[in-house]
């Protein structure tokens, strides 16, 4: 009997097989004893330490009562039903009953989650000499960009500043190496390199910056230098890709140079509005969408918890239930764009998959993304819940701090302003686009 009674406890605390799997996250940068450590953490069902301990130790008084009151006849029967039902409560967690019955008549294994999922992008960082930033800032001021709108003067310009930068990170090899893999080399997976984003510091300011605007027709500072797009371009372009724009935009306040700032009132884009962003990927509706996204702050501003948000699309995959990352990849859905910012005319309304590779096509505004058939749109449903649920890592960006990352492996969302004060000196951003491979006609125009 004891043999008995011993034999259901160990089975039933032993925590699922396919726990054990899905539970699995992305790790770096620790031992493997601490790994170990991680993963068994992960492994354990939701009932955790004095919780779990009482529910057994009630759950065995429970049992013995009917046992006594029963009699010895029927305690194998009650031993067995008490012993189903633990090992059904620790290996679904805290899933609905009536939802396992449901998946299981739908031939859907139920999903196995952590109770608190980690989400981690793999950004690392680089800071600047104090004696390398004020010599850059010397020699940006000095730059000349006399048509911001020409592509021939930008070609110059984003040359001339990467000539200049050149020689004052020539032997920094550390961020050389994170430069060249935020891309692969050529031939390669653009979606297969270890690094997801850089965050850069203390980096070049330009010594003037005129208030920020709160008129809605102003879209640019009007800086009298440049020092700031330099260094945006000149750091985007050395890690092996080029500066674009695009045809169909409306908004920007260039081509290649996007300025953004907090404008008053409802609406807005991903750079002027004050709600809080989704995770998105930049331009998901064109055809060539960015290889890498640039973003560098000129102004924090008063909103000292705004946060630019990135989550790892490589880890959202292996949560993401097997059934709908099979249907994102199929091309069962259309990505449209607001008129208010881009030229709806010119953006193509075929069919496409969502998930390509490692790359998710999700627009910024999600109704904007739309299935075509039932099965799609209860997938585009999930994959909305699956990151309404998540905490994603968050990077406050400083006067003269930049992040770099690849739009390919990391959908990036912005959390809301909590502290505008609509006075002149609210956050500015400067935001950039870059693409590896380009034909000769985009190569020449810059333009997509």
């Amino acid at each position: 009997m004891y043999t008995e009674m011993l034999s259901m406890f160990y089975f039933t605390y032993l925590p699922p097989r396919s726990n054990r799997i899905s539970n699995i996250v992305k790790m770096k940068d620790i031992t493997p004893r601490q790994r170990i450590k991680k993963n068994y953490n992960n492994w354990k069902p939701d009932l955790k330490g004095s919780r779990r301990r009482w529910n057994l130790v009630t759950s065995a008084y429970i049992v013995i009562f009917w046992i006594l009151a029963l009699g010895k006849a029927k305690m194998r029967y009650i031993l067995g039903a008490y012993s189903v039902l633990l090992t059904l409560s620790l290996h679904f967690g805290s899933q609905n009953v009536s939802q396992i019955i449901s998946d299981f008549h739908r031939n859907k294994v139920p999903e196995h989650r952590s109770s608190e999922p980690q989400f981690l992008a793999n950004i690392v960082s680089w800071s600047m000499s104090d004696s390398t930033k004020h010599a850059l800032e010397h020699n940006f001021a000095m730059l000349q960009w006399d048509d911001k709108e020409n592509v021939s003067h930008t070609k110059k310009f984003i040359q001339d500043a990467k000539d200049i930068l050149l020689p004052y990170i020539a032997n920094e090899e550390h961020l050389q190496w994170i430069l060249s893999n935020l891309m692969t080399e050529d031939g390669g997976d653009i979606t297969s390199t270890s690094i997801d984003a850089i965050v850069l510091k203390n980096l070049p300011v330009d010594p003037y910056i005129p208030p920020t605007p709160i008129d809605e027709s102003i879209r640019t500072l009007n800086k009298p230098t440049y020092v700031a797009e330099a260094i945006l371009l000149a750091l985007g372009e050395l890690a092996g890709t080029l500066t674009v724009g695009y045809n169909s935009e409306t908004q920007y306040s260039n081509p290649w140079i996007h300025e953004g700032f907090p404008r008053p009132g409802p609406g807005g884009s991903a750079l002027t509005g004050t709600v809080e962003i989704p995770p998105h990927q930049d331009m998901s509706y064109q055809g060539v969408i960015p290889d890498l996204l640039g973003l560098i702050c000129i102004r924090e501003g008063n909103d000292l918890d705004v946060q630019t948000t990135m989550i790892s699309i490589e880890t959202l995959i292996r949560i993401l239930p097997e059934y709908v990352v099979s249907i994102l990849r199929q091309k069962r859905f259309k990505i449209t764009a607001s008129a208010q910012w881009a030229d709806t005319k010119t953006i193509s309304t075929k069919t496409r998959a969502i998930l390509d590779g490692e790359s998710l096509h999700l627009p910024v505004h999600w109704e904007n993304m739309i299935g075509v058939d039932t099965e799609a749109s209860e997938a585009i449903k999930t994959l909305q819940q699956v990151l309404n649920d998540l905490k994603p890592l968050g990077v406050h960006l400083k006067n003269g701090e930049m992040v770099l990352f690849n739009n390919q492996k990391v959908v990036h969302g912005r959390t809301p302003y909590q502290n505008l004060k609509y006075d002149g000196s609210d956050r500015v951003v400067v935001r950039s686009y870059f693409v590896k491979h380009l034909t000769e006609s985009e190569l020449e125009s810059r333009m997509l």
